[in-house]
């Protein structure tokens, strides 16, 4: 096999991987929320109970208005640091898309 077969491969093997274990972890999260938010918010200030999508979507929110990019001035950014904030926004706006999609 040639160096693009071997490196096709193992990106195409890495994407099995990976986008299941984020959806995982994406779930998991916003079962753990749901979970908080019924232990303490429901409880103690009587508000209504929050759905997996709802979890979904306020997670995101968080997620979204506490990303922060670390600069390090002492050396030039690669291009995939350049567009790491974008297509952490977009990856945001997706999930919770498709998590508003489910209300």
């Amino acid at each position: 096999m040639n160096e693009f077969m071997l490196k096709t491969t193992a990106v195409i093997l890495a994407s099995i991987v990976v986008i299941p274990m984020m959806a995982l972890s994406i779930i998991l999260d916003s079962l753990i929320l749901v979970k908080l938010w019924e232990w303490f918010l429901v409880s103690y200030f009587h508000l209504s109970m929050i759905s997996i999508p709802q979890a979904i979507g306020l997670s995101g929110i968080a997620k979204f208005l506490t990303f922060r990019r670390t600069y390090k001035p002492d050396r030039e950014l690669k291009w995939h640091e350049n567009w790491q904030g974008i297509i952490n926004d977009l990856f945001i706006f997706a999930v919770c898309y498709i998590a508003h999609l489910f209300l």
